[in-house]
């Protein structure tokens, strides 16, 4: 059966998608070998889910009212997960999983945060959000090294943000 979407999110493993009906589904079995999958699965969400974000066995879901949650419990014997979780107290306009652990996201005042240590065990990382001071850059060093030498500010309030590992760049679009 075909279905329409009004947003999606693959990761390495898994395909998501929010049908116009707004309802969560999992495209099962994704892989090498079969890259469409098998099936699709229906998946426990009472939720308005504008949009998804998903990487490294990590969802999130931004809300109708920018709230972002974090999908617990994915793992190989629970595919689609067990539960919702809050991530921070902070109401987003985009968010990005991505380079290593890290989540980024631009705020509903639109400043440029990130969160460390996102990962399957801990899918709201540390739960809490930094503001990124903009407007220093580093030619020379590494992109991990030029995000540390920013100033960093811790934000608890929160445009379209792209993260890259591959490329080591963000691009900020307000």
């Amino acid at each position: 059966m075909d279905y329409k979407a009004k947003a999606f999110a693959a990761d390495n493993r898994r395909c998501w998608v929010i049908d116009q009906s707004n309802k969560l589904k999992l495209r099962r079995t994704v892989s090498a070998a079969v890259p469409t999958g098998l099936s699709w699965a229906d998946v426990e969400s009472n939720l308005d889910i504008v949009t998804l974000v998903a990487g490294h066995d990590v969802l999130w879901a931004i809300t109708c009212t920018g709230t972002v949650l974090a999908r617990s419990g994915i793992s190989r014997h629970a595919p689609s997960g067990t539960g919702w979780e809050g991530v921070a107290d902070m109401l987003v306009q985009h968010v990005s999983l991505g380079f290593k652990s890290y989540a980024w996201c631009i705020n509903r005042d639109g400043v440029a945060c990130f969160m460390a240590n996102v990962s399957t065990k801990a899918p709201g990382g540390d739960d809490r959000w930094w503001q990124v001071a903009l407007g220093q850059y580093t030619q020379d060093s590494t992109f991990m090294e030029s995000l540390m030498s920013w100033s960093w500010a811790k934000r608890s309030d929160p445009l379209l943000m792209v993260a890259s590992g591959e490329s080591k760049t963000c691009a900020i679009s307000s």
